[in-house]
């Protein structure tokens, strides 16, 4: 089964904090896609400097700020090019015939929002 974002967790951080924004997945994801394929954007659509931590056997992202996070609207922007261990992503399955395949999604990527208070 490809992975499934709707069952993510997305734990929004406290404004004037470093705190880490944690994602959690219900399964393992790829490590190396973990780390290439979430980026996090202010309201003004500007990638927000950071750090990259995965943790939890690759079922945790977690994305601690440069600068302490500022009251407002956030996306995680992932890419739909990011895998499970067995190399589904989130648009298709690994060993999926597309040529056999009705409709192909052409996503690019989805954005999960949060809200620092």
């Amino acid at each position: 089964t490809a992975p499934d974002s709707r069952a993510w967790r997305l734990n929004a951080p406290a404004a004037d904090s470093t705190e880490p924004l944690q994602l959690a997945s219900n399964e393992p994801l790829d490590r190396a896609l973990l780390e290439e394929m979430l980026v996090v954007l202010d309201e003004r659509g500007q990638p927000v400097e950071g750090r990259i931590e995965v943790a939890g056997a690759e079922t945790q992202w977690l994305f601690h700020p440069s600068q302490p996070w500022r009251r407002g609207h956030y996306v995680v922007h992932v890419s739909t090019k990011l895998e499970d261990r067995a190399g589904n992503n989130l648009v298709r399955l690994f060993d999926e015939d597309v040529s056999r395949t009705a409709v192909v999604s052409t996503r690019s990527s989805i954005e999960l929002a949060f809200t620092t208070r």
